[in-house]
């Protein structure tokens, strides 16, 4: 099992992903099952977490936390044994900030945590495509992604857990945002 909190996607963006991933799907034969229909952004990622000290904690987070504001910019590829095409969320000093106190937040709770998303190596971003992705798909799916307009600005108002096993995937709890805004 994989479990994942993570920042959810608002309308009208969240509508807007999943028309990006038809798109590739139905032009160049590229999805992203990892998502499932799921828009999001990752901020923390482990096999399991101890669910009832996690519902606490990221409730409590969330009760201290206001909506986050944050920006995409362009388009971004990992590669290594799977390429990963994606919309990069641009670091500022609050998101960073509000990343490194929900990792304080919840420190411990996960088993085999995925140590890409520690605060210091994380690379915040909207998945696009991870699956199908090759030599003869990739450069006609950067061609079309490049003339999509991927600079948006949204607030996200609420922190989902995702959990994946094998092929069924579901948010198995929300948790909105709700602290007093910052001045």
């Amino acid at each position: 099992m994989l479990q994942a909190i993570v920042g959810d996607i608002p309308e009208p963006h969240s509508e807007q992903i999943v028309d990006l991933w038809g798109e590739l799907q139905r032009r160049f034969g590229v999805h992203s099952e990892l998502t499932a229909e799921f828009p999001h952004f990752s901020l923390h990622v482990a096999n399991t977490y101890a669910e009832d000290e996690l519902v606490e904690r990221l409730g409590e987070f969330c009760a201290e936390h206001p909506p986050l504001r944050v920006r995409t910019a362009g388009l971004g590829l990992f590669t290594r044994q799977r390429a990963v095409l994606y919309m990069p969320l641009v670091r500022n000093p609050r998101l960073n900030a509000f990343h490194r106190a929900l990792w304080k937040a919840i420190s411990g709770l996960g088993e085999e945590v995925r140590p890409y998303y520690r605060p210091e190596r994380w690379i915040p971003h909207v998945t696009l495509a991870h699956d199908n992705l090759d030599q003869y798909n990739l450069g006609g799916a950067i061609s079309w992604l490049a003339d999509q307009h991927l600079d948006w600005v949204f607030d996200v108002t609420t922190l989902s857990v995702l959990e994946a096993d094998g092929t069924d995937r579901r948010v198995v709890g929300t948790f909105e945002l709700s602290g007093a805004s910052e001045s």
